[in-house]
């Protein structure tokens, strides 16, 4: 029985090379499909009346950043109304390097989370945030963490609100 499994196996691996290399079973015709990349991308056709807002939820502009989502406080006269959940896209400033800026966003997504505790971002109803102060909050924190001028823009995701029931 042993030398039987041993006879089997030398034949496993040595037919193993012969089975890979044959180009895989996905149809005839001599082509193959399985290794072919896709470039999806356009050119610019100089139209330069796109808000710069905008282009934050682009995926393939290397100047945002998109951070993990911040939980944020909702305040209302001094007592915890509950959180909301949000997603921040940053936009690096034109000339700055944003893989520097990207490769220190844990820093950024820390100053900004104290910074929503430090001073309410809670919208005048206490049901969600209030967006122009959010952004003023933040654009203060993250100037304080990276210096001035390097972030350009903020976009603010809908919160996802989560209000505590008593």
């Amino acid at each position: 029985m042993p030398r039987f499994l041993i006879a089997l196996f030398a034949l496993t691996i040595g037919t193993a090379p012969v089975a890979l290399a044959a180009g895989g079973g996905g149809g005839g015709g001599g082509t193959r499909d399985g290794n072919r990349i896709q470039a999806s991308f356009t050119l610019d056709d100089g139209d330069d009346s796109e808000d710069p807002a905008d282009s934050h939820g682009t995926d393939d502009n290397p100047r945002v950043i998109i951070l993990p989502a911040i939980v944020s406080p909702l305040v209302e006269d001094d007592r915890l109304r509950g959180y909301a959940y949000l997603q921040v896209r940053m936009m690096v400033r034109e000339g700055v390097d944003a893989w520097d800026i990207r490769e220190n966003a844990h820093y950024a997504l820390d100053a900004m989370i104290r910074a929503s505790h430090r001073e309410s971002i809670t919208s005048a109803d206490g049901m969600g945030i209030d967006r122009d102060v959010a952004n003023r909050v933040w654009m203060a924190a993250l100037s304080e963490q990276f210096g001035a001028n390097v972030i350009e823009s903020l976009a603010i995701s809908s919160p996802d609100t989560r209000l505590i029931r008593r």
